[in-house]
């Protein structure tokens, strides 16, 4: 019935989950990097494993290959956790808000 409306939600979907998907990859690379930059900020799985150094003022760890492993796990439980939430946002949500809305104009009719 509605042919370009269908095509342009269609098209608006794909918009948005392109969209979700750069930014479920992007977010855990950039928390990532604060993570490197910056170890003893709180919301990080290994900060309690991070020692401050009042004297020096800066963060250090016991070793270097337990600072990048709780790295890569806190980046990979990011990308796990960021890059569903896209594809449940915009695939379900705006599917559902889709029909409703020709469901409607059917009605109008």
């Amino acid at each position: 019935m509605c042919g370009k409306c269908t095509e342009g939600g269609e098209r608006t979907e794909k918009i948005l989950l392109i969209i979700g998907i750069i930014t479920g990859i992007a977010i855990p690379c950039l928390v990532f990097l604060i993570i490197m930059a910056h170890p003893c900020l709180p919301p990080f799985i290994g900060s309690v494993l991070f020692k401050y150094e009042i004297t020096e003022k800066h963060c250090s760890t016991y070793s270097w290959g337990l600072y990048v492993g709780i790295s890569i796990l806190n980046f990979w439980m990011h990308l796990d956790m960021v890059l569903p939430m896209a594809f449940t946002m915009f695939g379900l949500f705006f599917v559902s808000i889709s029909c409703l809305q020709d469901y409607l104009r059917v009605l109008q009719k």
